[in-house]
């Protein structure tokens, strides 16, 4: 019984504010919710914290084993700040609003941030506490990712390195004559090639 009566006190908390927004000559009406549940926060955040990262190239490394050596593959992620006011407002637009379908497309929603006051707007709707654990979670999250990234980049930078000494004790143990008679047999291999 105590469990409902605290879930009903907290959807009666939730406010709908209606606000009109007049875009192109069009009336848009936007229902804004003044809260929104811990699941969609969690997801509101983990959404904007990814979508300000973009994967990079794809690049590969030989990776020793038993068996020998075989190839893998990593794709390397960066971090994309721009996007960041962006994917923070299609998610508040998202989660608290009705309105996510008008500004889908990236542009019209840049558009709308930077020569409009809607998302003040609609932010002034919104439960301010919320607001603010939302935006501190997010800034802790993507702190956190690229630490994470900077971690995955030491490790690529200490296979290259290992792989560098590897060559570079190979190359000790090679003396000069044997390095001299590989460079003449290679030079005898060119020449046969191009005949």
């Amino acid at each position: 019984m105590m469990r409902t009566s605290t879930s009903h006190m907290i959807k009666n908390q939730v406010q709908i504010s209606t606000l009109y927004f007049e875009l192109f000559e069009e009336t848009i009406k936007i229902n804004v919710k003044s809260l929104i549940s811990m699941q969609e926060m969690v997801s509101l955040v983990k959404e904007v914290a990814q979508k300000t990262f973009v994967d990079d190239i794809d690049f590969q490394y030989a990776e020793k084993k038993e068996s020998g050596f075989s190839i893998a593959y990593e794709k390397n992620c960066i971090f994309a700040p721009y996007y960041k006011n962006i994917a923070f407002s299609q998610s508040i637009l998202s989660y608290y609003t009705d309105a996510s379908a008008f500004f889908c497309n990236a542009d019209d929603l840049y558009f709308i941030i930077s020569s409009t006051d809607l998302m003040m707007e609609i932010y002034s709707k919104i439960n301010s506490n919320q607001l603010f654990e939302i935006e501190n979670a997010i800034k802790e999250l993507i702190e956190f990712r690229k630490l994470e990234i900077l971690s995955q980049e030491r490790m690529q930078l200490n296979r290259i390195l290992s792989k560098i000494q590897e060559i570079n004790q190979l190359l000790k143990e090679w003396d000069d004559l044997n390095i001299s008679e590989v460079v003449a047999h290679l030079k005898k291999l060119a020449n046969h090639h191009e005949t």
